[in-house]
C-alpha cells in the first residue's frame, strides 16, 4: 500500500474534477464575489450526492467563498461524506428536488 502524499494532487482522495489541481490553484480558480449560495440552500454535487449548505465563509483575504454542508434526510451524501469546506467550483448547482 502507497503513504499518502500530500503533495501527490492525483491520489484517489481528491475528487475527480480537482485532482492534478493544488488546494491553492483550484481556490484561484473560484469566483471571488458574494457567495452564490446561503445557509439552507440544497446543493448537489459534483461527484455526486446532495448536501444543504449550513455555514458560509465569505471572500477574505485573497480566498474566495467556501461552503460546509450537512446531510439531507432521504438524499444520498457526498459519497466520501465530505462535509466541509467546498466551493462554488465542488456543486452543480442548487437542487430544488424531492428525495
Amino acid at each position: 500500500m502507497n503513504a499518502f502524499d500530500i503533495n501527490n494532487w492525483d491520489n484517489e482522495f481528491i475528487d475527480k474534477h480537482r485532482r492534478g489541481i493544488s488546494d491553492l490553484d483550484w481556490a484561484r480558480q473560484q469566483p471571488y464575489e458574494s457567495p452564490k449560495y446561503k445557509i439552507g440552500d440544497r446543493v448537489e454535487f459534483k461527484v455526486g450526492g446532495f448536501g444543504v449548505i449550513h455555514k458560509v465563509k465569505l471572500p477574505q483575504s485573497g480566498w474566495p467563498s467556501s461552503y460546509a454542508t450537512e446531510d439531507i434526510e432521504g438524499f444520498k451524501g457526498h459519497p466520501k461524506t465530505k462535509r466541509a469546506w467546498h466551493y462554488e467550483g465542488d456543486f452543480k448547482d442548487q437542487y430544488y428536488g424531492q428525495p
